[in-house]
């Protein structure tokens, strides 16, 4: 056998289906296309994005925003309350975090995550120290106070003075105040804790 009686096994190929070469083959004249229409016609047709008129899928899509830096710089996360399992005075070191399986990745740095919690606590911390609760229960009373007796004094006299006026003013936005700096301590308390 040589290379040119090489061929395919009997019935392996068959020739193209030749349309349009008259009626007795069944697919002369419009040769399996039907009459008229877009898809009848040489080069007619439409392509595999259109919708009908339909506006067309990537359009509708939004632009493509930003890009992916390529040098960008990933980071190990480590939460504030993973470190609970360290001892008070032991130090914390990649390589004790690594030893403790809390990195995803050796290679790459660390950076600390903190809960907003221990923000709020942190926020806290410096606000008791500033002011604290006891105070504010006495501009309380002292607010109350200062209401009652310009009230009192107004049913003694019935005339409001400017000092009278004053002072029931003085005595309300003391009122407010504590009652907003006791809300607001007790709101960081309750946020204390950390998840």
């Amino acid at each position: 056998m040589k290379l040119h009686e090489l061929q395919p096994n009997e019935g392996k190929t068959k020739n193209r289906k030749r349309v349009g070469r008259g009626i007795s083959a069944g697919q002369g004249k419009t040769a399996g296309r039907g009459t008229k229409g877009q898809k009848s016609r040489a080069g007619g047709g439409t392509s595999l994005w259109h919708q009908g008129g339909n506006l067309p899928f990537f359009r509708r899509l939004p632009f493509k925003r930003g890009f992916t830096n390529i040098n960008r710089v990933e980071y190990n996360e480590v939460n504030l309350d993973q470190l609970v399992s360290f001892g008070a005075n032991q130090e914390v070191t990649p390589d004790t975090l690594a030893a403790a399986r809390l990195l995803r990745d050796e290679n790459k740095p660390i950076v600390k995550n903190e809960p907003p919690s221990v923000e709020l606590m942190k926020k806290t911390t410096k606000m008791r120290g500033k002011i604290p609760i006891y105070f504010t229960y006495i501009v309380l009373i002292l607010g109350f106070f200062n209401l009652g007796s310009a009230i009192y004094q107004y049913y003694a006299s019935s005339l409001f003075t400017f000092l009278e006026i004053t002072q029931g003013l003085v005595g309300v936005l003391m009122i407010l105040v504590s009652i907003f700096l006791i809300i607001k301590i007790n709101y960081h308390k309750r946020n204390m804790k950390i998840n």
